[in-house]
């Protein structure tokens, strides 16, 4: 079993997508997430950007936001990848009480 980076673990995962990212023939995971609704007693978890994991020979790498272009903007919950008729393939990320993040994957 492998571990995940420090970086893919400052808040937790709500969503994973995967796609291949890099054309290496390999999908990667896209991983969003953050929690808002903490007790009063504890901050909330809210320190994740999102982050794209790239799994090789047993290890688990991120790829930091200056390399992979994401960066979602708040309490994430949800993502999916969509294609619309053009062939253009796009990260969805719903934000809890907030506006949908669009990334388009190229």
């Amino acid at each position: 079993m492998a571990k995940l980076p420090n970086y893919a673990q400052f808040s937790p995962i709500h969503s994973f997508s995967f796609i291949d990212i890099d054309k290496d023939g390999q999908n990667e995971i896209i991983a969003v997430g953050n929690e808002f609704e903490a007790e009063v007693e504890t901050q909330r978890y809210d320190a994740s950007y999102g982050t794209v994991i790239k799994y090789n020979k047993g290890n688990f790498t991120c790829l930091p936001a200056t390399k992979s272009g994401l960066s979602t903007s708040g309490n994430a919950k949800q993502s999916t990848i969509i294609t619309n008729k053009k062939g253009i393939k796009y990260l969805l990320v719903t934000n809890n009480n907030s506006e949908i993040d669009i990334f388009k994957i190229e």
